[in-house]
Parts: C-alpha cells; structure tokens; sequence
C-alpha cells in the first residue's frame, strides 16, 4: 500500500470520526440550549455550529473547483509551510481563539440544529467521496488559508477534519458552563 494511499485511508477515517462527533454534539438541543450565548464575545452552539458548516462548504468547494490549478510552488515543497502536525495542534489549541474570517463569521442562517447538520453532512460526504476518487497529486497542490498560510490539498482535508473537531470541542464546552439550559 502506497504512502497517498494510507493517508487517504487515515484523512477518510478522520473525517468519519469528526462527522459523527459534530453531529453527536448537535442532537437533542433544545431551542433554549441551541441559542445560550455564554458571553456576549463568545458563540452560541447555533453560531458554532453555522460556522463549522460554512466553512465545511468552502472547503468542498475549494477542492473541487480551485485545487486543480494551483500548484504547490517548489519552494514550499521543500518545507517552507506549515506541516500536519503544526495545523493539528493549532486546530486543537482551544486556550487560543482565533478570529473567523468574515465570509464564514455566523449570520443567523439555521433556525434548528438539523438545518446545520444537513449542509455539514452534505459537505462532508461530498469531501469523503472526492478523496476517495480524485487523481489529484494532492501533495503537489495547494491553495492559501487566512491563518494558516499555504496548505497542500492533503493539508486541506486535515483541516477539514481538525476543524470540526476543534468546534465540537467548543460546543461540549458550552454545554457543561453554569448557566447552560440543558437539553
């Protein structure tokens, strides 16, 4: 079994594994519960989990549409990026907040956690099905993230992956604060 082949393997599990903790997280919700705000600078469980299924849609759309033609310059081969680990631990690095950019910031556009879930689900068996049948070097393309500076295609699916992950765990977070209503 080659290389690409295992790690496929592994960002395929990954994201079984992130999907399923994601909507685990979201179920039983009260109305109450999806819209408790635990500060007035922190999300609801509703904006989180808008946000994850934003930016699980533009990063669907990234790899389908735009990957293909951006090659990964030969200098950044050679390790002049961030590396899987690096995003995993930046991912998962919740003692640090880090500021949405404003086409994924939530707006308001779910009224209930199944709405949510939907279009993250949809998203996700959509990134699911194209790693398991794109030819792509994924290694060999890459494309700009705003925080974390130039990912290779592999990187991006990663990212996917940590990036629901790290929103789960903010959910979870929420739900044991004082103050919480419950489910």
């Amino acid at each position: 079994m080659s290389d690409t082949t295992r790690t496929r393997e592994i960002l395929t599990s990954e994201l079984r594994l992130t999907s399923e903790g994601f909507t685990r997280s979201l179920g039983g919700l009260s109305t109450e519960a999806w819209r408790f705000r635990p500060g007035a600078d922190r999300w609801s469980i509703a904006e989180t989990a808008e946000h994850v299924a934003v930016v699980e849609s533009a990063v669907l759309r990234s790899l389908t549409t735009r990957l293909a033609g951006s090659p990964l310059p030969e200098a950044e081969r050679a390790g002049q990026r961030a590396s899987d680990a690096q995003i995993t631990r930046v991912m998962f690095d919740r003692s640090t907040r880090r500021p949405a950019p404003d086409i994924v910031l939530p707006t308001g556009r779910f009224a209930d956690p199944g709405q949510a879930v939907q279009l993250f689900s949809s998203a996700r068996s959509s990134i699911i099905a194209w790693l398991a049948t794109t030819e792509l070097d994924l290694r060999g393309l890459a494309l700009p993230h705003p925080a974390l500076g130039l990912l290779d295609g592999m990187q991006w699916v990663l990212f996917a992956a940590a990036h629901s992950e790290r929103h789960t765990r903010q959910i979870l977070e929420v739900k044991q604060l004082p103050g919480y209503p419950g489910t």
